[in-house]
């Protein structure tokens, strides 16, 4: 019998109570006793009483056979008391409990201590350790049904911790471990219904949490549980406080009883608290909670499962959904090299508002198997019917025993035929896949739609002539060498590798090829054919919707389509509204992002009602009409070659799935637009274009307004980044209603339809009553903000931390996919500068980071370069500041956040004046008016900290340094503000002449003309004194070398680069820069040398001097230093940084030498000589 604390200690504290004992060692004797007096984990008050505490345990051993009193005390409880329970099958033996587990095979090895009784120190210390309390109440109950502990976890902490040391080698083996808090189990109703969940998921270890239940004897197991094999053993299953203030301390004292556990370590229950944002429904704001539970599985090591079949673990049971992911397993390094393969699950759940967990260590099973009757089958209306049917069907001759089992056999093939009719054959899915795709991708029936009488903007005449050009193959190779050479091959089976290596080969018929597609507009079916394979959208995808067809298209026809795609790109431009990001040259995905977030702040300073409306379109590319894409080529300006072109792209498709790997029958198809298609998405982009062009109809008829932003009163009534669309209108009912018919007249005329139960609504000032009658109108889900928008915050404080949370996330996630390498110092180094560097940038592109943000996300990049994974904690041997260098500065170029965030930011500054008719130009132009010098929006930004444009204008600054202007007809350059002539603006060059003149703002052309001789038109507010006079003269003498042109406009360089264009990388290298010392590090012989790249690394510590040398160590860590202290290379001296190695690296005779036998010295400077 176990029994649980007493009430007044119940619940102190997550606690271990018991250990598995299984057959390790065969002749042991150990007594109960000998638990309580050498094991701290297993308290007698709480345990082994009555009938387990009064029988002794039996272990044989000859060579140590001991029997120790059982007056030993029980350890203090502690609070969230965890009850580890490990039921074993009772033996023949009267009195005795032998632990048999048959479902282990383990090989053993007992190494015999020189003073086996005598109990060592650290299991005292460990015994103090654990009375420690904490402050919460609740309790958690482990139950096994096979053999789960290992070495560290069983004999080895029994025996070891007694003062016998032990070695247990254990083959690997599948165990099947289940979590779940039920909510209380003293319902006898509860209980018969966990009873039957846990016959039919048969695992070998079960634990509870939230039972309720005050003592928890084998009677009471029993009705939960029928497994026959069942012991106590030390498992930690935790319920975890609701009260944020104790979850500290909770925290504390686990990482502590971790820290005491074995290597090869586990954990699962209800933790009561989320890790990361996602594991909410709609998500979560990241609170000290969540971050205090990140931190402990970080600084315990531990991994953190992706949750697979589902995201949650408990629902809240109401009208309004909240899930959460509250129950989880977490095992160390250890465990994971022990069983690589486990995975970890969610079970149905059958009672409690708590999901069960799965924690399976090998959970893959191949080859053929023998029939099994699977309990779910019971479960089926049908089945009980059937079964009786085929029972009284069979009738057969002999002996009864004969005749039952060949009943049997009977049944068993009539369940076979059954199952696969009741739930489905690889057969019939396949076939079911088939039809699924053939529908989808065949146009319905029906007439075909021409739309009139909307501004259509067709390309030139020619732009249309230079696309039905003949091909030529200069074009044709180019595509060629343009495209991935790795990637999987279509139906041909040839990958693009081939035609970059064997082009010499093959030209010739390539070009003949083309001629003949030129002549024709033909492409045969073979040449068309495409596989599709399904790529899951999402973790835990189920249905065939769930999944992304993309298509794996014949080598021939993606090159045919990739110089297709390069001509219609160039003119796209010319067609394609302002309102559309996606695949137009010159525009962005950010810029979409930076209109709607400047707009929806705008509208919310105003005090103005306005809502916006992002849609969802139903399988985009896959419902797209070709008579109509036909029919708007030809409104576009395409001509009928071209037309003739995409007609023969678009005709032959024919199709398979991929399904296990394997190809189903070929499908015509009728309609839709692959995805892998090069050309895909320009055509796609057309089609969406026409949505454009009805709204702006829709907008002259003043029925749809928009949102007008700004002193210009600017207007922006949606915006579309390929099928991603938002729209922004005024709160009435009438402009809802018009968006609402135009959606429908478009989604019936193109095929593209909007999916109204993924559409979303949002207000801007105004109550949620109006918000939801909207809603209801448009047959959508009213939400609130911010949102998501193509990946980026839309309406949210970008200086709350908790804007910055999926980036946090994310790298969090990206690390967690890391714990299961164990890399080097280099391999780490690679990591963050080629991944973890980057991955914030989307986010650094558009918003200013906080500085405390940008300090954790630094941090976290620290603690991986220093620490690694599976490593413990290790010392950061070069400051932070010295790392993030350039690597000419001695380095390793991480760069910080911050800089490298202002760098991205200064982007925008660069393409203001270069992009006036792009719509966010406009946009910003509208909102904040332009600067004083013509070229650059005004950077005073004085109103809401939720814009991004003011942290854009902060940058002006710094930006501004970097910039000159190349002088083409004058008119835009500020003769006397501008750096246009010299190092400096003429204003600053010549102070007297600023002075005294009328107009500082005055452009080139107005003083100086256009041509020569110039004008010299400098108007002056008096006349100018002798010194005055000189420096005029001086100031015309230096212009011999002008030259003005009328016909070439004004442009600003960037004096960064040689090419005069900005770049992020010139600007972030000048940011980083520290001109206080020129660089001195031997950067080319550190970086160049043809060497591995951890022996780069190590050199690079030995040239900062911060190799672990033991008089280092004797500094930081003493007990891992030397003794005694002599350095391994000399066996003369200490060990110090100053020893054989670092100083042969670097002495000034073995550099000399290098330097001598090298061509550019390695990039050694002269002061090391």
């Amino acid at each position: 019998m176990v029994k649980p604390s007493s009430p007044e200690t119940r619940g102190k504290g997550p606690s271990l109570m018991g250990n598995c004992v299984s057959r390790v060692a065969e002749n042991l004797e150990v007594t109960p006793s000998l638990f309580n007096s050498i094991h701290p984990y297993i308290p007698s008050s709480s345990g082994f009483s009555n009938s387990l505490l009064n029988h002794p345990v039996h272990i044989r051993c000859p060579s140590t056979p001991m029997s120790l009193d059982s007056s030993s005390q029980s350890l203090a409880p502690m609070e969230n008391r965890v009850n580890s329970k490990f039921f074993s099958k009772k033996g023949n033996d009267e009195g005795q409990i032998p632990v048999d587990i048959p479902s282990l095979e383990m090989e053993t090895e007992v190494i015999q201590p020189a003073c086996p009784y005598q109990m060592s120190e650290s299991v005292n210390s460990l015994s103090a350790n654990l009375r420690s309390p904490c402050k919460e109440s609740s309790k958690a109950t482990v139950h096994l049904g096979g053999l789960f502990q290992e070495e560290e976890q069983m004999l080895h902490r029994i025996v070891r911790l007694s003062g016998f040391g032990s070695e247990i080698r254990v083959t690997k083996f599948h165990m099947k471990i289940i979590s779940w808090n039920t909510r209380g189990l003293g319902s006898k109703k509860k209980r018969r219904v966990v009873k039957d969940f846990l016959r039919s998921e048969k695992p070998d270890v079960v634990m509870f949490q939230e039972t309720k239940k005050e003592e928890c004897d084998r009677r009471f197991v029993g009705s939960v549980w029928t497994a026959r094999n069942k012991d106590w053993a030390a498992l930690p299953a935790f319920y975890g406080p609701n009260n944020s203030t104790l979850r500290k301390d909770f925290w504390v004292e686990l990482s502590d009883i971790v820290g005491l556990a074995s290597p090869r370590w586990c954990v699962g229950g209800d933790f009561n608290v989320i890790r990361r944002s996602s594991e909410k429904l709609g998500g979560s704001r990241l609170t000290p909670s969540m971050k205090d539970f990140d931190d402990f599985i970080s600084d315990c090591e531990l991994i953190d499962l992706p949750l697979r079949s589902a995201s949650f673990t408990w629902l809240n049971m109401q009208v309004n959904p909240v899930c959460k992911r509250l129950d989880r397993f977490l095992y160390s390094n250890e465990w994971e090299q022990a069983f690589p393969q486990s995975i970890q699950g969610v079970l149905p759940r059958w009672t409690s508002d708590h999901w069960p967990i799965v924690l399976e260590t090998n959970p893959f099973k191949w080859g053929p198997t023998p029939f099994r009757f699977e309990n779910m089958w019971l479960q089926h209306p049908s089945f009980k019917e059937n079964f009786g049917r085929w029972w009284r069907e069979f009738q057969g001759n002999g002996w009864e025993g004969h005749k039952f089992m060949r009943k049997l056999q009977f049944v068993k093939a009539k369940l076979k035929v059954w199952n696969k009719a009741s739930f489905g054959e690889l057969k019939s899915i396949k076939e079911e896949i088939l039809r699924y795709f053939e529908k989808l991708y065949t146009s319905p029936s029906g007439e075909s739609w021409r739309v009139e009488g909307l501004d259509w903007s067709p390309i030139s005449g020619e732009s249309a002539f230079r696309l039905e050009s003949p091909f030529t193959e200069e074009e044709i190779f180019k595509a060629i060498f343009q495209m991935d050479r790795d990637k999987a091959p279509g139906p041909d089976g040839f990958t693009i590798a081939v035609f970059q290596d064997c082009w010499e080969v093959i030209k010739e018929d390539l070009v003949k090829v083309f001629a003949e597609f030129h002549r024709s507009g033909i492409i045969n079916q073979s040449t068309n054919a495409s596989f599709i394979v399904l790529l899951p959208k999402k973790s835990m995808s189920r249905r065939i919707s769930d999944f992304r067809p993309i298509s794996l298209i014949t080598s021939l026809y993606k090159i045919i389509a990739k110089v297709l795609a390069g001509r219609i790109r160039g003119v796209l431009h010319e067609t394609i509204h302002s309102t559309q990001g996606a695949f137009v040259q010159g525009r962005q995905i950010l810029d979409a992002v930076l209109i709607a977030n400047e707009i929806v702040d705008e509208k919310r300073r105003s005090g103005e009602e306005g809502v916006v409306f992002k849609i969802d379109f139903e399988k985009a590319y896959d419902h797209v009409s070709w008579d109509f894409l036909d029919h708007v080529l030809e409104m576009k300006g395409f001509g009928s070659r071209w037309r003739k072109w995409m007609s023969g792209c678009l005709s032959s498709v024919s199709f398979a799935v991929l399904v296990n790997g394997n190809a189903k029958r070929w499908v015509k198809a009728s309609r839709g637009l692959r995805q892998g298609d090069p050309l895909s998405p320009f055509l796609f982009t057309i089609v969406a274009d026409v949505l454009s062009r009805m709204l702006l109809k829709a907008k002259e008829r003043n029925v749809l307004e928009g949102f007008k932003v700004g002193r210009n009163r600017t207007r922006v009534s949606h915006l579309q980044f390929v099928d991603d669309t938002i729209f922004f209108s005024s709160s009435r009912e009438e402009d809802m209603m018009t968006l609402k018919n135009v959606l429908l007249v478009f989604g019936h005329i193109s095929g593209l339809k909007v999916n109204l139960d993924k559409s979303n609504i949002y207000g801007i000032n105004i109550e949620q009553n109006h918000l939801s009658r909207l809603a209801e109108m448009l047959d959508c889900k009213a939400s609130g903000w911010p949102i998501l928008y193509l990946g980026l915050p839309l309406g949210g404080n970008p200086k709350t931390s908790g804007f910055w949370d999926p980036v946090i996330e994310r790298i969090s996630r990206r690390l967690d996919g890391w714990q299961k390498a164990y890399l080097s110092f280099g391999g780490r180094i690679t990591l963050i500068q080629s991944c973890l560097t980057h991955m914030p940038c989307y986010f650094l592109s558009l918003f200013k980071i906080p500085a405390s943000v940008a300090a954790k996300i630094e941090r976290m990049q620290r603690d991986f370069l220093w620490s690694g994974v599976g490593e413990g904690k290790r010392d950061h041997l070069v400051n932070w500041d010295v790392v993030c260098k350039p690597k000419s500065r001695g380095g390793l170029g991480f760069g910080k956040i911050s800089i490298r965030n202002v760098a991205l930011l200064g982007k925008w500054l660069w393409r203001y004046p270069r992009e006036g008719s792009a719509l966010w130009h406009q946009v910003i132009l509208s909102i904040y008016g332009s600067h004083s010098n013509g070229w650059d929006v005004n950077n005073i930004v004085r109103w809401s900290h939720r814009c991004p444009w003011k942290a854009i204008a902060l940058v002006y600054q710094e930006f501004s340094k970097f910039t000159r202007f190349v002088v083409g007809n004058g008119d835009r350059i500020r003769f006397w503000d501008d750096l246009w002539w010299g190092e400096q603006p003429l204003g600053v060059q010549y102070p007297r002449l600023l002075s005294v003149v009328t107009d500082k703002n005055a452009p080139i052309s107005s003083i100086l003309g256009y041509t020569r001789p110039f004008s010299w038109n400098f108007t002056f507010r008096r006349n100018l004194s002798d010194s005055e006079i000189e420096y005029l003269e001086g100031l015309m003498r230096s212009f011999d070398r002008l030259h003005i042109s009328s016909s070439v406009p004004d442009k600003r360089s960037w004096s960064l680069s040689p090419s005069g264009l900005f770049t992020v990388k010139s600007f972030f290298l000048t940011l980083s820069q520290y001109s206080e010392s020129p660089p001195i590090f031997p950067t080319k012989f550190v970086w160049n040398a043809q060497v591995p790249f951890k022996v780069k690394s190590f050199v690079w510590l030995v040239a900062h001097k911060k190799v672990n040398t033991n008089d280092l160590l004797q500094l930081r860590r003493p007990y891992k230093a030397l003794s005694p202290d002599i350095c391994k290379l000399c066996m003369k001296h200490g060990e110090t940084s100053r020893s054989p190695l670092p100083s042969l690296l670097f002495d000034d005779r073995v550099v000399a030498q290098i330097i001598s036998i090298s061509k550019d010295g390695l990039g050694f400077p002269k002061e090391h000589l």
